[in-house]
């Protein structure tokens, strides 16, 4: 299981084409958490900003996208 960390404690990792976001303090394996989806296929890779507020994925669909933490929104797609 691969993990990012944000600087203020946030936690990515990968599942199929989603990304599941634990907040800080919440535990890894716990239900609670927020789901990232918009990828069509299998996300492989992830990475935070270096202030933590933005979360980068890219997808073997040919996308990256950039998603806002604290809302889950995907606020921009990269097609390539």
């Amino acid at each position: 299981m691969d993990i990012q960390i944000s600087k203020d404690g946030y936690r990515a990792r990968r599942d199929g084409n989603d990304i599941l976001l634990h907040r800080p303090g919440e535990d890894i394996h716990a239900a609670e958490h927020m789901t990232l989806s918009g990828h069509s296929r299998d996300v492989y890779s992830v990475s935070f900003s270096p202030d933590g507020s933005l979360l980068a994925s890219g997808s073997y669909d040919k996308t990256v996208k950039v998603w806002n933490v604290g809302s889950g929104e995907c606020v921009k797609t990269l097609s390539g």
